[in-house]
């Protein structure tokens, strides 16, 4: 995560897609959820990246950070089915209103 902030932090491009499919962004992104499968226990160590991404989402300021944000957790939400569920859970009770904009 602190790796994607660094990333982040460096850009000058407004839209996450105008970031090329090969730019270290979207591959340190991918390598999220590569991390949690290749865990002894994936599927929490996928909550806990899940949890933090979360949490960025809603802290970053950036519209580029909140889209680069929400693909990883789409990602890790495609790969595991917990945290889908989990996710769900904490975007629609969350009284924050920034995931509205997508």
């Amino acid at each position: 995560m602190t790796e994607l902030e660094r990333i982040l932090s460096q850009l000058h491009a407004q839209s996450f897609s105008a970031i090329p499919p090969n730019h270290e962004l979207r591959q340190c992104g991918r390598q999220v959820a590569l991390l949690a499968g290749q865990s002894v226990s994936p599927d929490e160590l996928a909550l806990v990246f899940s949890q933090k991404v979360v949490s960025f989402l809603f802290k970053t300021p950036l519209q580029i950070g909140r889209e680069m944000y929400v693909s990883v957790l789409e990602r890790l939400c495609h790969s595991f089915p917990k945290v889908a569920k989990e996710a769900v859970d904490w975007l629609l009770t969350s009284e924050d209103e920034v995931y509205l904009f997508f």
